[in-house]
């Protein structure tokens, strides 16, 4: 089973880590609980002991998104998730024992996606003031509200040099298609696709198990990916 891995993050926001590769700071936003699902515990092959069990919310079967870029905006001003150019977030979590930090900063470069055009955003996960990891997520919002995830180019530290990581995609491209980040107006119980590319095992999903009515500011979450 994918680790939950503690993290504390100064105000307003607050982020689980997930991933089966890298450490990834999964955006949850304010007032949301979600459990994540990794593509690692969504396998079907259960003959070894240790396989993970996926829970009894897992989306299976064709998955085929509609997107028109006529229903897009051009600013991503999600309540949960909101995406303004020049804004930086710094967030810090614990991965095998060893603290982590990730800096978030949503650059003013765009790019266009399927005709849809994409705020992009750089992400840096070091360890020791050194870093190992750099992302350029690609993320749009429709008119609904709901934050698309366009896809990303990832890039892991290997000998000194950042090399492109095989989970790097782009809706699209080799059988790549968006998924939902945050929606516009989310319900307990909702179950969605984040990121859909079963070439490179990018095939994360969402169920949002609670809605708070406050807003939570410097809490330790932990165990989120859970049934």
């Amino acid at each position: 089973m994918s680790e939950s891995v503690p993290i504390r993050a100064s105000p307003p926001k607050w982020w689980v880590s997930v991933g089966t590769k890298r450490i990834r700071m999964v955006p949850v936003g304010i007032g949301l609980i979600l459990a994540f699902l990794p593509a690692a515990a969504q396998a079907s092959d259960q003959s070894e002991s240790t396989a993970p069990k996926p829970p009894a919310w897992v989306l299976h079967g064709k998955y085929a998104p509609v997107v028109d870029p006529a229903n897009f905006v051009s600013k991503i001003d999600n309540r949960y998730f909101p995406l303004k150019p020049g804004t930086g977030f710094h967030y810090q979590g614990v991965k095998d024992g060893s603290p982590q930090s990730d800096d978030m900063v949503v650059t003013h470069q765009v790019k266009y996606i399927l005709g849809i055009r994409c705020t992009v955003v750089r992400d840096t996960v070091s360890q020791h003031g050194k870093p190992l990891e750099r992302t350029f997520d690609w993320y749009a919002q429709d008119k609904q509200g709901n934050v698309w995830y366009m896809g990303e180019e990832a890039l892991d530290l290997k000998n000194g040099r950042f090399v492109r990581a095989s989970d790097s995609w782009q809706a699209g491209v080799k059988l790549a298609k968006p998924g939902v980040i945050v929606r516009g107006h989310p319900r307990p119980g909702d179950v969605y696709r984040q990121e859909y590319y079963p070439p490179g095992g990018a095939l994360d999903q969402a169920h949002l198990t609670r809605r708070l009515a406050c807003q939570m500011r410097g809490c330790l979450v932990k165990d989120c990916v859970s049934e």
